[in-house]
């Protein structure tokens, strides 16, 4: 785990994969940051019900922020939906 000051942390990079060609679309975006589990694992990845956009959310190192972002299936483009910030 990453203690305060450090100045490399794990990162993932987004990637769409076609379960049924696979095919790879990356998701035009920054990657995240992987403090202590990876995106998925913090349930910070997800589909909409019928598959053609997926989300993340971007947190900000120290969690003063979390940034929702949807992704379009076809293209890897994304785009903010809503964003929350603390003191």
């Amino acid at each position: 785990m990453p203690l305060p000051g450090d100045d490399e942390l794990a990162q993932a990079h987004l990637l769409i994969v076609d379960a049924e060609d696979g095919t790879l679309t990356p998701v035009h975006a920054e990657p995240l940051w992987c403090v202590a589990f990876a995106p998925a694992e913090r349930g910070y990845v997800g589909w909409n019900e019928d598959a053609t956009h997926a989300w993340f959310i971007r947190r900000e190192r120290g969690f003063l922020s979390a940034i929702l972002h949807a992704v379009d299936a076809g293209t890897g483009e994304t785009r903010m939906v809503l964003e929350e910030r603390g003191e």
